[in-house]
């Protein structure tokens, strides 16, 4: 299995390039967000990933499309690649203001 943590960038790189070493081509990359919360830190900020980003849009978000992009050399050496991405409907729920389109507003700020 190809381990990871995918709220680490580094950690995500890391995988993508043991993948790469020993495969040319992938037939199916399976992205599925994983958190739905992480909780807030004692003085009720959001918790952040080791690349300073709010964890959950690390983990569900970030982490993935790095993942897709570092591996989509192999996906498009493939015959025919399936890219299967999911998510939880509650992640429209997640926050008051629905969906962040600004750093400041993903961390919390």
């Amino acid at each position: 299995p190809l381990m990871m943590d995918v709220s680490s960038l580094k950690s995500v790189q890391s995988a993508a390039k043991t993948f790469l070493v020993h495969n040319d081509k992938l037939d199916m990359l399976f992205l599925n967000a994983g958190t739905i919360s992480a909780g807030t830190n004692d003085d009720g900020t959001l918790p952040l990933s080791k690349d300073g980003v709010e964890m959950v849009f690390a983990t569900n978000v970030l982490g993935h499309h790095l993942l897709y992009r570092l591996l989509s050399p192999a996906l498009q050496n493939a015959t025919m690649a399936r890219v299967v991405h999911t998510s939880s409907l509650a992640s429209f729920e997640s926050y008051s203001y629905g969906v962040a389109t600004d750093l400041e507003t993903l961390n919390g700020e």
